[in-house]
């Protein structure tokens, strides 16, 4: 190896080497435990030299441990001699694994006062995939890696990074997120504001928790609940729905298709802590609301439906009779006790209303059955009817002794 033959003023030997070292050329030294170092402010190696490639050699394995390739683009390979790159570093192994108690694979980077360091690596035991770990270098732990700390932005898959992190390509051409994932077919972006928190995507957007479908986001802005065809702004359907709702605003979907069977789960279901659910069953061509209702009202009594203000009906409102009323076709039995109309005024006279039609006062306080008063004014109406059945027959007999009287 050619040494360096220029001049320089010798000086004399300040480092902590043993004495009994052999100078060569008055600047390189050789110590007794086989230590090198020069006196003067350089040290080369095939400086002058036609070498292209310096060596470091262990005699143990035959092998270059270390070679510094000059051929004018100064690679460095370790591990290997013949170095692809600027720094190539060669692990023996398989390339190892980044979860040990110490880093024993890869290139480990750390400090001289710290116990943190950066530990990288290549594992070709099966599927080949490179690692990088920042991590204690003499124990198990394992810290944050950070990238891009002092700003720019970071790309995985794409060298034209232009969000904070961006996995893939951007054909989108968006810019400026936090967060950017996308390939050819789309993308989805996530952006937080000074207020709001944004979620963009050029293609419907599925949240499948454990597989299944729990909420859908169709590029045109509507919402399903456990579909993935919402006709309406918001369809709340159960598992298993697979058609799709009429355009509205709102739909909740049950999957119940007997009307009269007891799969009567509804389609919205209101309750309170789980309990006393009220809800409302839809099939094709029956709705069923179970329950009480109040509109207007929060105390409904116990009724069905309790309206608190005025009621109208475009057509006819039927009630039918379930046996709980008994209609007065009783009064036109021949063994029917008709009330004479000198009980009736008696009656009248002491309590300012017909018998058995409940007074104002009781009206007032306790409302008025639609069903049982029609009831009662039917049963008047038939008792009037009988009394005018009888004062026609008396007025005839009265007439035909009025013409009696005047034949005489």
């Amino acid at each position: 190896m050619p040494l360096l033959t220029q001049s320089f003023a010798q000086t004399a030997n300040t480092s902590p080497l043993p004495a009994g070292e052999t100078v060569i050329g008055g600047y390189l030294h050789v110590g007794n435990g086989n230590e090198v170092w020069s006196d003067a402010t350089s040290l080369f190696f095939n400086y002058r030299g036609n070498a292209t490639t310096t060596n470091f050699w262990n005699k143990a394995t035959n092998s270059p441990t270390m070679s510094i390739v000059n051929s004018g683009t100064g690679m460095v390979g370790i591990g290997t001699a013949s170095p692809i790159s600027t720094l190539q570093v060669m692990d023996g192994s398989s390339g190892g694994s980044p979860t040990g108690t110490t880093p024993t694979q890869g290139i480990l980077i750390s400090g001289n006062n710290t116990a943190g360091s950066l530990n990288m690596g290549i594992d070709a035991t099966t599927t080949f995939y490179s690692w990088i770990q920042s991590r204690n270098r003499t124990n198990g732990t394992f810290y944050n890696l950070a990238l891009n700390p002092g700003g720019g932005y970071v790309g995985i898959g794409t060298t034209n990074s232009r969000n904070q992190l961006q996995i893939g390509s951007n054909p989108l051409d968006w810019n400026g997120n936090d967060f950017v994932v996308s390939n050819w077919h789309g993308g989805l972006a996530i952006y937080t504001g000074p207020t709001d928190t944004f979620l963009h995507s050029n293609k419907d957007i599925n949240l499948k928790p454990g597989g299944n479908t729990s909420v859908y986001l169709t590029s045109s802005g509507k919402v399903g609940i456990g579909t993935t065809t919402p006709g309406a702004q918001l369809t709340v359907s159960r598992p298993g729905y697979t058609g799709t709702p009429a355009n509205s605003s709102l739909a909740f979907i049950n999957q119940s298709t007997n009307p009269n069977g007891t799969d009567l789960m509804p389609a919205l279901e209101l309750s309170n802590n789980g309990s006393d659910g009220y809800g409302l069953v839809s099939y094709a061509t029956n709705n069923y609301l179970s329950g009480i209702v109040g509109i207007g009202t929060t105390s409904p009594g116990g009724y069905r439906l309790a309206v608190a203000g005025k009621v109208a009906a475009d057509g006819e409102v039927r009630v039918f009779n379930t046996g709980t009323t008994t209609f007065p076709d009783y009064v036109f039995d021949p063994a029917y006790q008709l009330p004479t109309l000198e009980e009736t005024e008696k009656y009248v006279n002491e309590n300012h209303h017909l018998p058995e039609v409940p007074s104002a006062a009781e009206i007032e306080k306790d409302g008025m059955s639609l069903n049982g008063m029609n009831v009662i004014l039917l049963k008047k109406v038939e008792e009037l009817t009988l009394h005018l059945i009888q004062l026609k027959k008396e007025n005839e007999q009265l007439n035909q002794r009025l013409k009696k009287l005047e034949n005489q």
